[in-house]
């Protein structure tokens, strides 16, 4: 589209995935309720959700509903194997989507929602709900990217070339990411340490990450 972020050098390049643009990240999180996960309680690492004192407490939404929720079980999966997942399960607790996950969690139905993102937190947060959250060093996350249609074929190109520079510019970048848990693209250094983006092909293990975790 020959925008002029990109053309100067502004624009990070290792954001830059071909046909699309990275313009803002959600690291996916911990959420716990804090009347039941207190200290020393809350998790360093991903393995400390397999401890039997959390059965049934861990609430997660179907990951069949969003290719996102695979990636991050897919993730873990690369790390540690099927027999985390397959040693976790007894310590889940299904619902149907994050904002339900959330909800239970306030009203005390568990003791942690995976994967959780800061938006499905922050609302019941804010009217007093005993929510917290713990982003871990390694993890994957929601990117949004921004995509042009070709030039030739779209109506108004030049205000769609005039729109992804700014959203693609350090200005426009900020303002994008502006709400409570969003990371812009020129602060790499505040995404957690061992970030990794997602890997293409979630929706090919959906089957199969699905069945491990006991949907």
């Amino acid at each position: 589209a020959g925008l002029p972020v990109i053309k100067s050098g502004e624009f990070p390049a290792r954001f830059i995935t071909g046909p699309t643009a990275i313009v803002g990240i959600s690291p996916w999180l911990i959420a716990f309720n804090t009347g039941s996960v207190k200290g020393s309680d809350i998790p360093k690492d991903w393995p400390d959700l397999l401890d039997a004192k959390w059965k049934g407490r861990i609430m997660l939404s179907n990951p069949s509903v969003s290719d996102a929720y695979v990636d991050f079980w897919g993730l873990l999966y690369d790390k540690y194997g099927d027999s985390f997942l397959t040693l976790l399960r007894p310590n889940l607790r299904p619902v149907a989507t994050g904002v339900q996950g959330s909800q239970g969690l306030a009203a005390g139905e568990g003791s942690f929602l995976v994967p959780g993102v800061i938006a499905q937190i922050m609302e019941p947060k804010s009217k007093g709900a005993p929510l917290d959250t713990v982003i871990l060093p390694f993890t994957t996350g929601v990117e949004q990217h921004i995509v042009l249609t070709l030039r030739t074929k779209a109506k108004h190109p030049n205000a769609a070339r005039l729109f992804a520079n700014f959203v693609m510019s350090q200005e426009g970048n900020k303002l994008f990411n502006d709400d409570p848990g969003g990371f812009t693209i020129y602060e790499p250094g505040k995404l957690p340490k061992e970030y990794q983006s997602p890997k293409p092909g979630a929706a090919a293990r959906r089957a199969a990450i699905t069945k491990l975790l006991g949907f």
